[in-house]
């Protein structure tokens, strides 16, 4: 495979929507499976051709990334690849090119110029993701469990980051705010006001009991885990794999396991489990010894809470989903939940 001097211009004859479009035929993969499931984030599109799945990291620019180049890209697949190896072994395959010949044909690792790179992914079966399991009430006690010490033993393991307590303070605080400020300046004022609630109990507490958060940051809590713990990106088959650890910014990464760990909580919380996260934080105290305060949980289960709620309001300023009053009643239902743990830091 070559890279000529012209692959600039012929990248960009070749559009997003194009390779898409290729990308969403059956019989441009090598399994020739029977029909291609697509997926699109806001970051990638995912493409599920029979036991496989592959992601296509779209050319996009925001604050934390820059994927706008075919460096860029392929760095993020190389390092996507690197980095899901611990949590998910065997399941991230290997990165493939997307080619095109003098002729401008589009092959999937084919011989001509690279003008795209892809993450080629063992396909997981959907019914035995978390998310899935908990809304078909099909979540075993004993494959939580096992899906639990996977991760328990990772942060066991993780690179621990040194941090300035003062300056974890400060940070925490600094996110809270700005979050609840961005809600406030796209919501109506019924969110805003929950925002701003939310965000004052949080930040109070922060100024209340500090001392919680400073020891923690003194003790080297703080580690490079995974960045986005959510239902979605786990799977409870045997063996437990969890996918898309964050690669795209490192700063993303760098958190307490208890906030990961919180955050995973409250996203079962939402979707109507709440013995998935005591499963969770008991056999993580269990491995790794770090017993965990109730108030900690619930404070970094608000934070994420707002954060969420930040993200879901995100979506009605974009044309594709501004009309759909989904993200809305999303929103809110964080916002509520955040706010009955707030209820619990006093």
């Amino acid at each position: 495979m070559s890279v000529d001097p012209s692959l600039k211009e012929r990248e960009n004859l070749v559009s997003i929507e194009d390779k898409v479009a290729f990308l969403s035929s059956a019989e441009h993969y090598p399994e020739r499976p029977r029909e291609i499931e697509t997926r699109e984030t806001h970051m990638s599109w995912v493409f599920l051709a029979g036991d496989h799945a592959y992601k296509l990291k779209k050319p996009v620019r925001y604050r934390f990334l820059d994927f706008r180049t075919l460096d860029a890209r392929r760095e993020s697949c190389i390092r996507e690849m690197q980095l899901n190896q611990t949590l998910a072994a065997g399941v991230y395959l290997e990165p493939v090119p997307l080619t095109m010949d003098e002729k401008g044909n589009l092959a999937l690792g084919g011989g001509g110029t690279v003008i795209d790179w892809l993450v080629k992914m063992r396909r997981l079966p959907r019914e035995h993701m978390l998310d899935e399991a908990i809304r078909r009430d099909t979540v075993g006690e004993r494959a939580v469990g096992e899906v639990a010490a996977l991760l328990a033993g990772f942060y066991q393991h993780a690179e621990r980051v040194e941090a300035e307590p003062a300056d974890y303070l400060e940070q925490l605080d600094r996110g809270i705010g700005e979050d609840a400020e961005e809600i406030c300046e796209v919501a109506d004022e019924s969110l805003a006001a929950s925002a701003r609630r939310l965000a004052e109990a949080l930040r109070e507490f922060l100024t209340t009991d500090g001392a919680m958060f400073v020891r923690r940051a003194a003790d080297g809590k703080i580690l490079e885990g995974h960045g986005d713990l959510r239902p979605e990106h786990i799977c409870l088959a045997p063996p437990p794999a969890v996918i898309d650890r964050l690669n795209f910014n490192r700063a993303f990464r760098i958190n307490d396991p208890v906030e990961e760990l919180s955050f995973l909580d409250l996203e079962c919380e939402v979707l109507g489990s709440e013995a998935v996260g005591k499963i969770v934080f008991d056999t993580y105290e269990r491995v790794t010894g770090d017993v965990v305060s109730k108030r900690l949980i619930s404070f970094f289960k608000g934070k994420r809470a707002l954060l969420r709620a930040k993200l879901m309001l995100g979506h009605t300023i974009e044309p594709r989903y501004g009309d759909d009053p989904e993200w809305r009643r999303r929103a809110e239902a964080y916002l509520n939940c955040g706010l009955r743990h707030a209820r619990e830091l006093g």
